[in-house]
């Protein structure tokens, strides 16, 4: 009676297991097919260029999409793809992605949001810049002081980045001078993984503009 009590408990606990590992399974090979489903489009979607058109619109006029050639895009696209070192379908796109940013690229290892196939002028911003050096230093390029500098020197007198890069009256094409947020976040980013020092008072002001 004993030994017959024992296999039934020994069965109600082994099979809830069985299910449990069968369900992680069939979750894992999902997911490869969502994350390969999803490199595969990011593939297709990659213009000739290296580069990934963007829709634009406004706000009040949704239905009124404009394509532009976007560096922002693919510099997200290939930070993100980075992190998918063991497909092979993604260092291709990484490539491509890689050798578009580098033709768009300005002295002194600068970018504008917009790339040379659209036709709207703009200041070199530090939005673009950092994160084009984030995604490029995480597929191992090398991150010129100049450009650095450059980031730096665009600095508001409490140490917050300013959006766009250089003098602010030579600045063209800009729709804010307002203090962005993620703007600095993102140059804090690509600081902080060159291991590079920034004024603290960038990080203070952050949390500053914040909490308001």
């Amino acid at each position: 009676m004993r030994h017959t009590l024992w296999i039934a408990i020994a069965s109600s606990v082994s099979f809830p297991i069985s299910v449990c590992r069968s369900s992680v399974d069939e979750l894992r090979v999902q997911c490869t097919f969502a994350i390969q489903n999803g490199l595969d489009f990011v593939a297709n979607s990659q213009t000739s260029t290296g580069g990934f058109v963007t829709d634009c619109w406004h706000v009040d006029a949704p239905e009124q999409k404009t394509p532009v050639d976007a560096v922002f895009t693919a510099s997200q696209i290939l930070y993100s793809l980075s992190f998918c070192a063991e497909s092979a379908s993604a260092r291709g796109t990484e490539e491509r992605a890689a050798k578009y940013l580098a033709a768009q690229r300005e002295s002194p290892g600068v970018w504008h949001y917009y790339g040379k196939a659209t036709n709207i002028t703009i200041s070199p911003d530090v939005d673009d810049t950092s994160v084009a050096w984030s995604a490029l230093q995480r597929v191992g390029a090398s991150v010129p002081p100049a450009a650095l500098d450059a980031i730096r020197a665009s600095r508001n007198q409490k140490g917050l980045f300013n959006t766009w890069i250089g003098d602010p009256a030579s600045w063209v094409g800009i729709d804010s001078r307002d203090i962005d947020t993620v703007v600095n976040l993102n140059a804090l980013l690509l600081f902080g993984l060159l291991h590079e020092n920034v004024d603290p008072g960038c990080a203070a002001g952050l949390f500053i503009t914040g909490r308001h």
